[in-house]
Protein backbone atom coordinates (compact mmCIF):
# COMPACT_ATOMS: atom_id res chain seq x y z
CA UNK A 1 0.00 0.00 0.00
CA UNK A 2 1.07 3.79 -0.73
CA UNK A 3 -1.19 5.46 1.98
CA UNK A 4 -3.95 6.27 -0.46
CA UNK A 5 -7.33 4.09 -0.13
CA UNK A 6 -9.56 2.97 -2.51
CA UNK A 7 -13.22 2.00 -1.85
CA UNK A 8 -15.21 -0.78 -3.37
CA UNK A 9 -18.71 0.11 -1.49
CA UNK A 10 -19.71 3.64 -0.71
CA UNK A 11 -22.09 4.39 2.17
CA UNK A 12 -23.41 8.07 2.14
CA UNK A 13 -25.17 8.78 5.38
CA UNK A 14 -27.22 11.78 6.71
CA UNK A 15 -27.68 13.32 10.07
CA UNK A 16 -28.40 10.67 12.25
CA UNK A 17 -27.95 7.83 10.00
CA UNK A 18 -26.42 4.89 11.12
CA UNK A 19 -24.63 1.92 9.36
CA UNK A 20 -22.88 -1.24 10.59
CA UNK A 21 -20.03 -3.50 8.69
CA UNK A 22 -21.30 -5.99 6.46
CA UNK A 23 -18.47 -8.07 8.22
CA UNK A 24 -17.32 -8.19 11.78
CA UNK A 25 -13.63 -6.40 11.43
CA UNK A 26 -13.64 -5.90 7.93
CA UNK A 27 -10.91 -2.86 6.80
CA UNK A 28 -13.11 0.21 6.76
CA UNK A 29 -12.85 4.16 7.15
CA UNK A 30 -15.01 7.12 7.34
CA UNK A 31 -14.74 10.75 5.90
CA UNK A 32 -16.79 13.74 7.25
CA UNK A 33 -18.49 16.03 4.51
CA UNK A 34 -17.48 19.08 2.37
CA UNK A 35 -19.89 21.05 3.98
CA UNK A 36 -19.27 20.99 7.74
CA UNK A 37 -19.86 17.03 8.52
CA UNK A 38 -18.44 15.29 10.97
CA UNK A 39 -17.77 11.93 12.64
CA UNK A 40 -19.06 11.65 15.59
CA UNK A 41 -18.32 8.60 17.05
CA UNK A 42 -17.42 5.40 16.12
CA UNK A 43 -18.99 2.12 17.88
CA UNK A 44 -16.00 -0.44 18.45
CA UNK A 45 -13.79 -2.41 21.75
CA UNK A 46 -10.65 -0.16 21.27
CA UNK A 47 -9.94 3.69 21.93
CA UNK A 48 -6.75 3.99 21.88
CA UNK A 49 -4.16 4.48 19.32
CA UNK A 50 -2.34 1.82 20.54
CA UNK A 51 -5.18 -0.71 19.58
CA UNK A 52 -5.37 0.73 16.37
CA UNK A 53 -4.57 -1.22 13.88
CA UNK A 54 -4.42 -0.15 10.02
CA UNK A 55 -4.09 -2.50 7.13
CA UNK A 56 -1.08 -0.18 5.89
CA UNK A 57 1.55 -0.68 7.78
CA UNK A 58 3.19 2.25 7.55
CA UNK A 59 0.28 4.24 8.87
CA UNK A 60 0.97 2.36 12.11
Amino acid sequence: MDGKVTANHIVELNEGGFDSLALVESAHWQMAGPEGGAVITEVGNVHTNSGVLRSDPAMN
